[in-house]
């Protein structure tokens, strides 16, 4: 898809906004990703990634929660204990194995004090226990924050962006409810018809964190009501955030 150059402008400062985000509204917090983890503030108000957690010890496991940001990873138990470390200060996020290179089916982080913590994250099962096979947790998700924590916070923060813009464009509104949606296969038609009118118009897709997502970029029909000149109808959404056919950019 060709874009004037000022749109063009406009979506590279977008993108450029979402990616350099460090602090969360309050409001948007709660947005839940693939692996579990849930958009959270830490104690400074940035942007961090929450994960329910169980951790063994002698006598049983402690239940908590994992919150991993760009500078700290905590972790809370029930019971009061846990840690609060820089980011820095990890030393080892990997798999944890036994001495023959058995999975344990946890996470196991290690730190420069010499501690070691291990976790399965109670947040996103991926199959239970049966007589024969263990019950096994995306114990790696927790593994993947703790090494790479952008590729974690910033879907959830691109999501939470978006889901603002929209509710901030509904606000401006004339009509109380602009809940945009559109039959993907009228959007798709839309976007071939218009190419031959207007270079910006057609189909816009990309990936983010290994979800892929095709948007068809429209003339805008209720552009007299909320003065956008233009939106963007999912043809292909990014799975559990959006709807299919739903407006999820409004551009002048």
């Amino acid at each position: 898809m060709r874009l004037r150059p000022w749109l063009a402008f406009l979506l590279v400062a977008l993108l450029c906004a979402t990616a350099g985000a460090q602090k969360v509204a309050p409001g948007a917090v709660g947005i839940t990703g693939n692996d579990g983890g849930v958009l959270v503030q830490d104690s400074q108000g940035n942007a961090a990634v929450r994960y329910s957690v169980s951790h063994p010890v002698a006598l049983g496991i402690e239940h908590g929660n994992l919150t991993i940001s760009r500078e700290r990873i905590t972790f809370a138990a029930s019971n009061g204990r846990g840690f609060d470390h820089a980011r820095s200060d990890l030393a080892v996020a990997k798999e944890w194995t036994n001495m023959f290179g058995g999975s344990q089916l946890m996470a196991e982080f290690k730190f420069s004090d010499g501690t070691v913590w291990h976790f399965t994250n109670e947040s996103a099962q991926i199959h239970g226990g049966g007589l024969f096979s263990p019950r096994v947790t995306n114990y790696m998700a927790l593994v993947n924050a703790a090494n790479n924590p952008e590729g974690a916070i910033a879907p959830l923060e691109a999501v939470a962006d978006a889901r603002a813009n929209r509710l901030s464009a509904q606000q401006r509104s004339s009509e109380p409810d602009k809940d945009a949606m559109m039959d993907p296969a009228m959007a798709l038609y839309l976007a071939s018809a218009q190419a031959s009118e207007d270079g910006v118009i057609g189909l816009w897709s990309g990936n983010s964190n290994n979800m892929n997502w095709v948007s068809a970029v429209v003339k805008n029909p209720n552009r007299e009501h909320d003065g956008y000149d233009y939106i963007g109808v999912l043809v292909e959404p990014w799975p559990l955030y959006f709807k299919k056919g739903e407006a999820h950019m409004y551009l002048k």
